[in-house]
């Protein structure tokens, strides 16, 4: 631009002046707030990028009477220092440089884009659950927490930024996104097997909880009924003693004979076998009629988890 020395220039602020330098020193107290407030830096960020684009509008000025650039290169260097620094201690810029190179780096809005594209995207989807809970008139606080995840195990490590949760709140430190990016890959690696044996975990209690229900079904009928009624072999009995026992059958001919003793001892181990499990169910049902009932919404419960 086609600007005079400082020192020749009228050191008198207008209101514009006036105007900036308020802004400025508004924003330079809210970054610090930020800082402060658990090192909330995506906050500090939309305030350095609006100080960027304030100072933009300023540096085009022009006197309404002369037609010439009407900024103050004081307020407006002490401006540029002021974003530099900031810019440096998040690693954006190289710490020998004053404001945003402007050959072979691109613009300042390439310089601070990722990070802002990670806070801008952080904030949309925020929005969207907030927008949800308001509908809905209930806080997905799980959806709420994995959004947050998302940002500290995808989004952040892109642009170079570990974010670290401790029982003092989240710290936060810069390093090679190429390396963010491998520690990323390896939690993500760790917690999907996490995942896996959780869900491994639950398929086993539905195994368990389906056999128990299974066997109050295969049970209903008094031991002294089963060799009539439920056992496969139940057609070729003919004969029982009073407990149910068979003690006849028919032979490959049709004829009615006598069950071998041998036999019969078998018979008598499948017998008491039955009666036990007919006893655990009977005595569980006469405390609880819904047991079942109870067995099967646990299924659901857990099945519902697993795709959840």
């Amino acid at each position: 631009r086609d600007q005079k020395q400082p020192s020749q220039i009228n050191q008198k602020w207008s209101e514009a002046d006036k105007k900036l330098n308020n802004t400025f020193l508004e924003m330079k107290s809210n970054v610090h707030e930020a800082l402060c407030d658990n090192l909330d830096w995506p906050r500090v960020m939309k305030i350095i990028s609006d100080l960027i684009t304030e100072g933009q509008k300023y540096l085009r000025m022009v006197d309404s009477k002369t037609n010439k650039p009407a900024f103050k290169p004081f307020l407006l260097n002490e401006i540029l220092k002021y974003t530099s620094w900031m810019l440096k201690i998040f690693g954006l810029i190289p710490s020998d440089r004053v404001g945003f190179a402007t050959e072979g780096s691109g613009s300042k809005e390439d310089a601070v884009k990722d990070i802002l594209d990670v806070f801008v995207e952080f904030r949309n989807k925020l929005r969207e659950e907030a927008k949800n809970s308001l509908r809905t008139k209930k806080a997905d606080m799980n959806r709420i927490m994995k959004i947050c995840d998302e940002v500290r195990d995808d989004l952040l490590p892109n642009v170079g930024v570990r974010l670290t949760d401790t029982k003092d709140g989240s710290k936060w430190s810069l390093d090679n996104p190429e390396t963010l990016k491998r520690e990323a890959e390896m939690l993500r690696l760790e917690r999907k097997a996490a995942k896996d044996r959780a869900k491994q975990k639950l398929i086993k209690n539905i195994e368990r909880l389906q056999a128990e229900a299974k066997m109050f079904g295969d049970h209903k009928i008094p031991p002294s009924e089963y060799f009539k009624l439920v056992s496969q072999e139940k057609g070729t009995y003919t004969r029982f003693d009073e407990s149910g026992l068979p003690t006849h059958q028919k032979n490959e001919n049709g004829d009615e004979e006598e069950i071998k003793k041998s036999t019969r001892k078998n018979l008598s181990k499948i017998l008491k076998k039955y009666q036990k499990n007919y006893d655990k169910c009977t005595k569980t049902l006469a405390k609880d009629s819904n047991y079942v009932e109870v067995l099967t919404a646990k299924v659901s419960k857990i099945q519902r988890q697993i795709t959840d």
